[in-house]
């Protein structure tokens, strides 16, 4: 009997993202900073706080520092610190960023995620972090640098965070858009078509299109729209348009 083998066609590399310096993916139950902007919820995980993460040997270049706002924020304040470009995302969008997380009060840093060395995605009104930045990323564009105040209520409320966050504080972030991938469009999935034949027994590869940028290295990641077929029958098995 032959073995089916399956094909998956790769038709776009949506957006090359910066590299993690591992392997690990960047979802949020895998990663210590959903817990840091997770929703608002009383069962919701501590942050991991600036005190129990390890600390650097030298301070890290693309860190940002937080500038307090002059007042506590009663309400969510969005100040683009860097425009930007290309498209603002919208929700459903998936942004990927790195960030650095204070207490408005007094700065005190509860996370970011430059020392980690990994940015994070969060989808835009999935409900997968907390409401001031499920609000306050919208319109963000790739390269672009934004300050969120937020107001208790739009954070942790009367919830206290791990040893750092405490109840009714209001949080200042710094996030800088690494990326910024639209929902996809199943009006431009590409027509291909695969003949069945039969198995191989080494892996070939064919741009179909030849894409501008940097080229994707080992250790890296990448967001991809894909067509997937049977490589014996040419039945399609997926798409993610």
């Amino acid at each position: 009997m032959r073995t089916a083998r399956l094909v998956a066609t790769t038709i776009a590399a949506l957006s090359l993202l910066a590299a993690c310096g591992s392997e690990q993916g960047t979802d949020a139950a895998d990663t210590s900073v959903a817990a840091s902007v997770a929703p608002s919820t009383a069962d919701t995980a501590a942050p991991e706080s600036s005190a129990d993460a390890p600390t650097t040997a030298a301070p890290n270049p693309d860190k940002p520092t937080v500038d307090l706002p002059a007042t506590l924020p009663t309400e969510l304040v969005v100040t683009d610190l860097v425009e930007g470009t290309g498209p603002a995302a919208k929700a459903g969008d998936v942004v990927l960023v790195n960030y650095v997380g204070v207490r408005s009060v007094d700065g005190t840093e509860f996370d970011n995620s430059y020392d980690r060395g990994e940015p994070f995605s969060v989808t835009l009104g999935a409900g997968m972090v907390i409401q001031g930045w499920d609000e306050g990323l919208v319109g963000i564009k790739q390269g672009g640098r934004r300050q969120l105040d937020i107001p208790a209520d739009l954070a942790y409320g009367d919830t206290p965070q791990g040893d750092v966050i405490q109840p009714g504080d209001a949080l200042t972030f710094v996030v800088d858009a690494v990326a910024v991938v639209s929902l996809p469009d199943a009006s431009q999935a590409p027509t291909v078509t695969v003949t069945g034949g039969p198995n191989v027994d080494q892996v070939a590869t064919v741009d179909l299109v030849v894409g501008e940028g940097a080229e994707i290295a080992s250790g890296q990641q990448v967001y991809i729209h894909l067509l997937a077929f049977r490589a014996d029958s040419g039945e399609q098995l997926d798409s993610t348009w």
